[in-house]
């Protein structure tokens, strides 16, 4: 046989090896259960006047070994992860206080892949809560801008499902104090003439009792 032709069969067979071994497969990502989302969560056990312990539960995801999740309270911010070999986990949180979570599901080989996020309210006393923090959606955190006028949009949402408007707060300063438009009904609205800078923004939320909640404060350039 030819040399050549040796060298083409073996490289062949280097091929079909190689192509058989891709490693493990990746995680599926985790479908959540409950809180259920945008919602009262009404299922805590009372651990004194102002926390519950609260079980978060989510549907098992294929190629996953463990599970990690990330709880943030909407109001400080403030995250903790906890993490399970299970498809649920318990965990102490404050009453009338809006929460975000999501799971990352973890492979063999440390790769991951993330849930959607949801929201919901813990219960407590309250009788009238207030608004989720609107989420930012546009310009996104660190967007360049180009053209004459800037486009704002947000996401609102609220347990009592009584928003009445929200405020949208523009400044060159962070954070921002300057409310550029009040008691918009809409989700997105255009600002025109802004001159060229770093901008900061954030929008308040209110609902027929009084409450109002602050979003999270994104930063964009204008150019």
């Amino acid at each position: 046989m030819k040399k050549s032709q040796l060298i083409i069969i073996f490289s062949f067979l280097l091929l079909s090896c190689s192509n058989g071994d891709d490693g493990p497969p990746s995680p599926a990502a985790a479908s959540l259960i409950s809180p259920e989302n945008n919602s009262e969560c009404t299922t805590g056990t009372d651990v004194n006047d102002s926390q519950s312990s609260v079980t978060f539960h989510w549907n098992a995801a294929n190629n996953t070994d463990s599970y990690e999740i990330t709880i943030t309270n909407l109001i400080t911010n403030s995250s903790v992860n906890l993490k399970s070999s299970a498809t649920s986990v318990e965990t102490v949180l404050d009453k009338s206080v809006p929460y975000s979570w999501f799971v990352t599901s973890i492979g063999s080989s440390n790769q991951t892949a993330q849930s959607e996020t949801w929201k919901f309210m813990n219960a407590g006393g309250t009788i009238s809560y207030a608004p989720f923090p609107a989420d930012l959606i546009s310009p996104a955190s660190e967007a360049v801008i180009t053209g004459a006028s800037v486009n704002f949009s947000w996401e609102g949402s609220d347990v009592d499902n009584d928003i009445v408007g929200y405020d949208l707060l523009l400044d060159t300063t962070n954070p921002p104090s300057n409310v550029v438009m009040s008691d918009i009904t809409e989700q997105s609205v255009s600002v025109s003439s802004l001159t060229a800078g770093v901008y900061y923004w954030r929008v308040i939320t209110s609902d027929e009792e009084g409450n109002a909640s602050k979003s999270v404060i994104y930063q964009f350039e204008k150019q």
